[in-house]
């Protein structure tokens, strides 16, 4: 009996498939009238009433792979910054040795441990600067030049505020770089 229904399922779409190809060999659509039906409904078996037809078997094994939570922003986060993962974008080439310190640093950035005595050094002038500030603790409208221990202020700087550091100039703090 099942091989029955096999055979007839068979031959049904082979003519609805042969009625198609003829319908657009000959031009035109198909009739919208009645087309060939084959009778035999107790022989074609019907798939829904096999899995009862309820909607739960429309999704059988569409929905087992959602999660069951939402992923938070931190774990987002956390997972898309990985160290591992930017270690694998960021291109080797891109790596050179700082020439001051002989840190690895990325082409184009300052080193990092460069950057830190840039910042203890640019703190201790502004100590310097705010110690010489006068009774009114306000700073004047005036450009301001560093002059370390050992270099004399240029004529053009007279008119200046001049800050006087009592140590020498860091070899990496030239004094073109004022200019």
């Amino acid at each position: 009996m099942n091989k029955l229904s096999r055979i007839l399922q068979k031959f049904h779409l082979s003519f609805r498939e042969l009625e198609l190809r003829f319908w657009e060999r000959f031009g035109g659509n198909p009739p919208l009238g009645p087309a060939l039906a084959i009778q035999g409904p107790a022989l074609i078996q019907d798939r829904a009433a096999d899995s009862g037809g309820d909607l739960a078997s429309i999704f059988d094994g569409l929905l087992w792979a959602v999660p069951k939570h939402r992923r938070s922003i931190q774990r987002n986060r956390t997972r898309r910054r990985d160290t591992q993962k930017l270690i694998k974008h960021i291109p080797q080439e891109r790596f050179t040795t700082c020439e001051v310190c002989g840190h690895t640093r990325m082409i184009g950035f300052l080193c990092g441990h460069c950057l830190i005595r840039i910042r203890q050094e640019t703190r201790e002038i502004r100590d310097r600067l705010m110690g010489q500030l006068d009774e009114t603790q306000m700073l004047p409208e005036k450009e301001s030049v560093v002059v370390y221990e050992g270099e004399t202020a240029r004529p053009e700087d007279k008119e200046k505020l001049i800050v006087e550091m009592k140590k020498k100039r860091p070899p990496w703090f030239s004094r073109a770089l004022l200019e």
